[in-house]
């Protein structure tokens, strides 16, 4: 397995699909908030590091709780989190902005996070 925290967000995803199949999270509430809280400190840690190899990682965990915010219908959390996802991608491009010029390019995207970008977008879309 790639991402070792992908376990976490896998219970969150598991709570809302409960959710959409019984109508209520009322046993499962107290374990996806607790995992939805130890997923943004988590990803709080990950951003004061300051890692750039992290940030597809990050972006990754910050849109899919954004997604999942939204599909409990939970719209200021899942704006909040965009949000703090803008934040992130400002600071990225400030530090890219900073960089040295050089003949190589300093950074060409992977697959990975050519998928990361357009999951963001689609559940940008969906806040829309």
């Amino acid at each position: 397995m790639n991402d070792p925290h992908a376990l976490r967000l896998t219970l969150l995803i598991a709570a809302l699909h409960f959710e959409w199949t019984t109508g209520s999270m009322q046993y499962f509430e107290s374990t996806f908030l607790f995992h939805k809280v130890k997923l943004i400190h988590m990803v709080n840690k990950w951003i004061t590091e300051r890692q750039p190899e992290r940030t597809t990682c990050i972006i990754s965990q910050i849109a899919s709780l954004c997604f999942i915010e939204l599909c409990l219908g939970h719209v200021f959390s899942a704006k909040a989190h965009l949000g703090g996802m803008l934040n992130l991608f400002e600071e990225r491009k400030r530090h890219w902005q900073r960089l040295p010029e050089q003949d190589e390019p300093l950074y060409e995207s992977s697959e990975e996070e050519e998928f990361n970008h357009r999951y963001y977008l689609l559940r940008v879309l969906m806040l829309k």
